[in-house]
């Protein structure tokens, strides 16, 4: 699942990406693999998430503003 991970952050080569679109193509409807993929979007929606409310507590300690929500 790695791999697919990397593939969605953009972080293969373009033979590598090839070789996964490939395999999407020809395996999407199976559902193990709809399984992996919604796995892997939840934890790229938490990691999204994590990064940018880490981005902001940065942004915010640079201005001195103190986060409240």
């Amino acid at each position: 699942m790695e791999f697919l991970k990397k593939y969605f952050y953009g972080q293969l080569t373009p033979q590598e990406e090839a070789l996964v679109q490939d395999w999407l193509a020809e395996h999407f409807d199976e559902p193990q693999v709809q399984e992996m993929l919604e796995t892997l979007m939840s934890e790229m929606e938490a990691e999204d998430r994590e990064m940018s409310s880490a981005a902001f507590d940065e942004v915010s300690a640079k201005l001195g503003l103190d986060r409240r929500y």
